[in-house]
């Protein structure tokens, strides 16, 4: 078992300014996209996909170090299902919801694997284990209320971020009569749910992304000629890992649905393109905050900033979160 390491006052302000930054880029990154319509997601997810790559590239060769692992490119698979989950996710709940919902079972995964030492990981524990598990409630509590928040309509002026799916759902909405109305309706609860569940998968996908890296950094054979790298190394692996993902998704989706179904929202492109640099950055910054606090104190804070920032957003600048009641549950 590896325990929590003494954290010195200097390196704890680092590492929470690690968290900081890399929360602020989680919160961010798809908020370029959702100026556009994102339809079925897969292009979005191949833009974010080929920024990531691209900007792992472009972090290796500036620091002349470039590190190739099979193992951590699974990470990369994981969090590639997770994202691409997540826009169906986004269009149902909203970007701030729909983030504090994935983020709480990531916290959860996240922290039972370092916690317990799952999937061939060494434990690690944190110094106060009654704390640490009463936060992890008070997020599994908070998870329950996000599940009830409505996303409400945009307000005059935000009309451009209805998606093409809302804009069908209201015009169809206003055209039923009322029987097929009552069906309509509860087809969308139905759809309601199956983002709930997707959100809850996603948020395991996602904590899992960095799981391959710390399979090979705890079962690292100190016989081999080379350094053992830091987390923070195999960027690039989990980068390619998505990437390919991602082109698989893309090739797929092309020829189940067509060539039309992919690439009718080409304006959604070059966001998702910055979306993904934006998320590089986090996800490097993030494992520089695990190697400096150690996984089970930097999960619980990746958790909460990225939703709360998430919400502010949704809240503030999407206007997706109505004011009345709703605007507690965030807050809470």
């Amino acid at each position: 078992m590896i325990s929590s390491p003494e954290i010195d006052t200097d390196s704890l302000l680092y590492g929470v300014s690690l968290c900081v930054g890399a929360s602020f880029g989680y919160a961010t990154m798809h908020v370029p996209s959702r100026h556009f319509d994102i339809g079925n997601g897969v292009l979005a997810q191949l833009g974010t996909s080929i920024g990531i790559a691209m900007a792992a590239m472009f972090k290796s060769l500036i620091a002349q170090q470039i590190i190739f692992d099979p193992i951590a490119m699974i990470g990369g698979f994981f969090w590639a299902f997770a994202n691409f989950c997540s826009y169906f996710v986004i269009d149902k709940f909203g970007l701030g919801v729909g983030m504090l919902l994935w983020n709480s079972s990531n916290c959860i995964t996240g922290w039972a694997t370092g916690h317990f030492g799952l999937f061939g990981l060494k434990p690690r524990q944190a110094k106060n284990l009654h704390l640490n598990i009463l936060g992890l409630s008070c997020i599994l509590i908070s998870a329950i209320f996000f599940s009830f928040i409505q996303k409400s309509k945009p307000r005059k002026g935000h009309t451009n971020f209805i998606s093409s799916n809302e804009y069908r759902e209201v015009s169809t909405r206003n055209s039923l009569s009322e029987e097929e109305s009552i069906k309509f309706n509860a087809n969308i609860v139905k759809e309601k749910y199956l983002a709930l569940v997707l959100a809850v998968l996603s948020g395991v996908f996602y904590a899992t992304t960095t799981t391959p890296v710390y399979y090979v950094l705890d079962n690292w054979n100190d016989s081999k000629e080379i350094t053992k790298p830091e987390s923070s190394d195999y960027i690039l692996s989990i980068s390619l890992g998505i990437l390919v993902t991602a082109s698989l998704i893309a090739f797929f989706a092309q020829v189940y649905f067509g060539t039309t179904a992919v690439f009718k929202t080409r304006s959604v492109f070059l966001p998702a393109v910055f979306g993904g640099i934006i998320w590089m950055v986090s996800m490097s910054l993030m494992l520089s905050a695990i190697d400096v606090l150690a996984q089970t104190v930097t999960y619980p804070i990746m958790t909460i900033l990225p939703g709360l920032m998430g919400s502010l957003w949704s809240v503030l600048y999407f206007q997706e979160i109505k004011v009345s009641g709703n605007h507690l549950a965030p807050i809470f």
